[in-house]
């Protein structure tokens, strides 16, 4: 007779069993969990064990957002919130590391917030976020700009104005500002005093007219603007990667308001325009053209740059007329590998800057152009304008991958910039045309297709792919 083994009756898992198996994790593990939650959620978890009783006060990190209310809460239970934050702030057993606080800011409740951040700041914070969705720009607290610790800073609606006896976040590498009201001296005060800074975000500021920049250790720039904006790197030697986008809005309100009192010119030096001055004058001074030369001028130690212009952007250059002739021969961008664009390079203005930076990048050897969509009544540049072209040092002799993204519509004109490439870039490893189109655009795109490959190539060995967009 055979003897079959019974096997153990399976033993019944509680709830309560499974909360001991999440308790049993090591103590970090836990931080790290609670650091990703509310300060709400993260306090509510103090009642469920001994185990997890006191975590709460030891977190590396708070998610401060209990009175983001829009302003639908009452003055009342806002001060009460305040109160209540206040209280878990100076209960805590351990340094702040990291604190992400999103208000809905009101100017009666300024006194509560000044002490809340001199709490914050006084014992070693190194990672500060400050996001505003009130009506009022949040005016930073003076304890902040005295906070000797904070290595990352976030700032979202609020209005910087460093104290007059202000010397610099010494521990700050990464400042981002994001629809901040300040001024020319505000801003160029705060970056200069920020001795260690590496990192330099500005999202679309307010007041601001001219982003001057000095900054000894600043390796990364990305400034994102919606209306025209001057940007000048006075010294910045180790500045690696520069983004701009000039993605303007509504380019005809703004461009309205964007006769300056004062400018820089790109030698540094401040010019003041008379306001009795014709309208003409005083958009002559501050032409995009003029701004954006004033950008490049001080790129000499960049190896990667990104520019996006919009369709408002390319109007706004239309508007003025003005032609990108070259740059500079002092002002060269040596350095300079790689060159990522975002614009309709058969614009007659954006062709024109388009060439300028292959004339001055001697040393370029990655490009990539994205085609931005553009208005029918834009101006193009003529049928044989690349045939034209003088090959420059860096299409010659040093560009090795080349990559045209269309993502809006493929017109004619569009041969002509990579026909230009392939006929004359000696060096080129590969070129790559990711492209999307219409039904009625596909008779066009064989024959350019058709074009490309018959072309006796400056490189023999170059290898161009056409690849469809999903």
């Amino acid at each position: 007779m055979a003897l079959t083994a019974e096997m153990p009756p399976e033993k019944k898992t509680t709830s309560r069993q499974e909360e001991d198996r999440i308790s049993q994790l090591p103590e970090e593990i836990l931080l790290l969990i609670l650091s990703h939650l509310s300060m709400e959620s993260a306090a509510a978890t103090t009642i469920l064990s001994k185990r997890w009783r006191h975590l709460f006060y030891f977190l590396p990190c708070l998610k401060i957002a209990s009175f983001y209310d829009r302003g639908r809460s009452s003055p009342d239970s806002v001060a009460r919130e305040f109160a209540t934050i206040f209280d878990v702030l100076r209960s805590r057993r351990c340094p702040l590391k990291c604190c992400e606080l999103s208000i809905s800011f009101r100017e009666q409740f300024d006194g509560d917030m000044h002490r809340i951040m001199h709490l914050l700041c006084e014992d070693g914070l190194e990672d500060l976020s400050i996001a505003n969705y009130g009506k009022d720009p949040y005016r930073i607290s003076s304890h902040m700009f005295s906070c000797r610790t904070i290595n990352s800073l976030y700032l979202y609606k609020c209005s910087l104005s460093a104290p007059s006896d202000f010397t610099g976040l010494r521990s700050l590498r990464t400042l981002e500002l994001d629809d901040v009201v300040m001024t020319d001296e505000q801003f160029e005060m705060m970056v200069s005093g920020c001795w260690a800074l590496e990192n330099l975000i500005v999202y679309n500021g307010y007041q601001v007219k001219n982003l001057v920049i000095c900054s000894r250790r600043l390796s990364r720039l990305e400034v994102i603007t919606h209306r025209p904006l001057g940007i000048l790197v006075e010294e910045a030697p180790c500045l690696d990667s520069v983004s701009v986008s000039y993605s303007y809005h509504e380019a005809d309100l703004y461009w309205k308001d964007v006769a300056n009192t004062e400018f820089y010119h790109p030698e540094g030096e401040i010019v003041e325009s008379d306001s009795e001055d014709s309208e003409d004058s005083e958009d002559e001074e501050v032409s995009e053209i003029n701004r954006f030369l004033w950008l490049l001028v001080g790129l000499g130690h960049t190896k990667t740059l990104k520019l996006v212009f919009d369709t408002e952007a390319a109007e706004c250059l239309e508007f003025q007329g003005l032609l990108l002739v070259s740059l500079p021969s002092k002002h060269r961008l040596i350095q300079l590998k790689k060159l990522d664009l975002k614009m309709h390079f058969n614009g007659k203005y954006l062709a024109s800057i388009l060439v300028s930076l292959l004339n001055g990048s001697p040393n370029l050897q990655e490009l990539t152009v994205e085609i931005d969509k553009f208005h029918v009544y834009t101006e193009i540049v003529e049928a044989d304008y690349w045939d034209k072209q003088i090959p420059s040092e860096c299409v010659q002799n040093r560009l090795k991958t080349a990559t045209l993204i269309f993502y809006y519509r493929f017109v004619e004109d569009c041969i002509g910039f990579p026909k230009f490439l392939l006929m004359n870039a000696c060096a080129l490893e590969k070129m790559s045309i990711n492209y999307t189109l219409k039904k009625k655009e596909k008779p066009l795109f064989s024959r350019f297709q058709e074009e490309l490959f018959s072309l006796q190539k400056a490189s023999p060995d170059a290898v161009l792919e056409l690849t469809p967009i999903d």
